[in-house]
């Protein structure tokens, strides 16, 4: 196929067709960056021990996520995942 038989509109990929397998829940906590793992052991930790400061523990956690998120280390499917289960 030439290169203006590509470019044409028919010819173009459909995103809808692509085959995307959807991540799995283990996936999506995988090779997660090490600011987002501390801010979850923390927080972790701090609802274990009943801390006061808890709502400090999770503003670090979204900030991670979100630094993370804007950084590119990791997806908007990821951040939706983790606020969903931590926050």
């Amino acid at each position: 196929m030439s290169m203006d038989e590509l470019l044409l509109p028919n010819n173009l990929p459909n995103p809808s067709e692509a085959e995307e397998r959807p991540m799995e829940k283990d996936d999506l906590e995988a090779d997660l960056p090490s600011s987002i793992q501390k801010a979850i052991a923390e927080l972790l930790q701090g609802e274990k021990e009943q801390v006061l400061h808890l709502d400090c523990l999770s503003d670090e956690l979204y900030g991670a996520i979100n630094a993370n998120l804007w950084g590119g280390c990791i997806t908007e499917e990821q951040a939706d995942y983790l606020r969903k289960k931590y926050l």
